[in-house]
């Protein structure tokens, strides 16, 4: 009997790590919901439900060793996943929550929409989360809070809580702060982020106006260091419409971004959008300014006026809402479809991207994850995307349905 009890505590240990207050990590996700999504027929691989009841998930987060994931929600609870011998098992307690004032979607697409791991994280632990607070009715304010990634006992989660920017322009409910990435300007940790246009084009061309914008600070909110190309030292590039998916290349620092046009031509921009250096006096624009034919202008690259960086327009619109790297070769886009609208039309997927870089690069695109057609009479938008680096696990949210999915496979047939 003795034996049997040594035993029974064992195997509790390996699914439960306790504290005085109780298990730290819940059971190991298990779900019977039948997966709305699979890999499209030209991959062979397995899209599973791994977790459930998460309620409008927004951004997905993996540190770069692979050992955990953080899962935001738009009303502001940010939740941690441990790597375990089973895979990723929720922590009980949240990381962090951020007060956003905002309810989810719908009514609002507003909130908490990005998290940005610092480009010095594993020393520093900074974790920047991008989120819109809804200051009064009608009134929004988009905001970063950098929090410190601790291990407190056996739990993560987020501390030093501090408020680093807020942007002199108000906001709105949609087109709002997005997404960012961290990055190095003279080997201190920056932010790189995008704000939404808040509705009023003519915002974007104005570089006095802190929307329609792509922003760079540093990693307490100052203006970023070295030459800026603008008198408000925040503001990298001008001419965004509404851009909720930022990504860095592994293989050379280039930049790619989203940018959605009101009905057609969204934009996949990518390139260099910054000077390492500091030397960044180049005013870059990405031309929008409340028409459509601003959105088909070219832009030319910063170091290179020869290279263009709005490499792929969709039209009609079908919205890129996460870019995420697979490989050195291989880019994923979600493309999250038009709002509200159930049928597998357009969008609704995940798209395997591969660029080809020459003197004129390039993008393309085939479906790789997709909607089953027998979830064709639902409502579903796939939004959060990470690749686990261990494993290549890929891992997306539909914020509609309230779920987590783990793609494993995906080789060409």
């Amino acid at each position: 009997m003795k034996k049997l009890f040594v035993l029974v505590v064992i195997v509790a240990g390996i699914f439960f790590w306790r504290s005085p207050r109780g298990p730290v990590l819940l059971p190991p996700p298990v779900s019977s919901a039948t997966p709305s999504y699979e890999f499209s027929p030209a991959f062979d691989g397995t899209v599973a439900v791994f977790d459930e009841n998460i309620q409008y998930i927004s951004h997905i987060e993996i540190t770069p060793d692979g050992n955990f994931m953080l899962v935001g929600t738009l009303p502001g609870t940010i939740w941690v996943y441990h790597k375990t011998e089973q895979g990723f098992v929720r922590q009980k307690d949240p990381f962090f929550t951020v007060k956003t004032a905002q309810p989810g979607w719908p009514p609002q697409e507003a909130g908490l929409t990005g998290i940005a791991l610092g480009a010095d994280f594993e020393t520093s632990g900074d974790v920047f989360l991008l989120y819109s607070f809804a200051f009064e009715k009608g009134s929004f304010r988009n905001r970063v809070m950098r929090v410190r990634f601790t291990k407190r006992g056996q739990q993560i989660v987020g501390t030093n809580p501090r408020e680093i920017f807020e942007a002199a322009t108000p906001g709105t409910g949609a087109h709002q702060i997005q997404d960012g990435v961290g990055v190095l300007v003279n080997n201190a940790p920056h932010v790189l982020f995008t704000i939404g246009d808040g509705f009023v084009g003519a915002r974007a061309p104005d570089p006095s106006q802190q929307a329609g914008k792509i922003m760079l600070i540093d990693r307490d909110g100052n203006p970023a260091h070295g030459e800026r190309p603008f008198e408000d030292g925040k503001v990298q590039a001008l001419g965004i419409r509404n851009a909720p998916a930022i990504a860095v290349d592994p293989t050379n620092g280039k930049i790619a971004i989203g940018d959605t046009g009101p009905s057609n031509f969204d934009r996949l921009l990518y390139g260099a959008l910054y000077d390492a250096e500091g030397n960044n006096t180049r005013q870059l624009s990405f031309n929008w300014d409340g028409t459509e034919e601003s959105l088909q202008k070219d832009a030319p690259d910063l170091y290179d006026d020869d290279k263009e960086m709005i490499l792929y327009r969709w039209a009609p619109t079908e919205t890129a809402v996460n870019i995420a790297w697979r490989n050195d070769e291989q880019v994923l886009v979600v493309l999250f479809g038009r709002t509200g609208e159930p049928g597998n039309v357009v969008g609704k997927k995940i798209l395997l991207g591969r660029i080809r870089e020459s003197t004129a690069p390039a993008f393309s695109f085939e479906p790789f994850i997709i909607r089953r057609d027998e979830a064709a009479d639902t409502l579903g938008h796939p939004l959060g995307l990470a690749v686990d680096p261990q494993t290549g696990d890929i891992y997306f949210g539909d914020i509609l349905e309230g779920l987590i999915y783990q793609a494993k496979g995906g080789e060409v047939r």
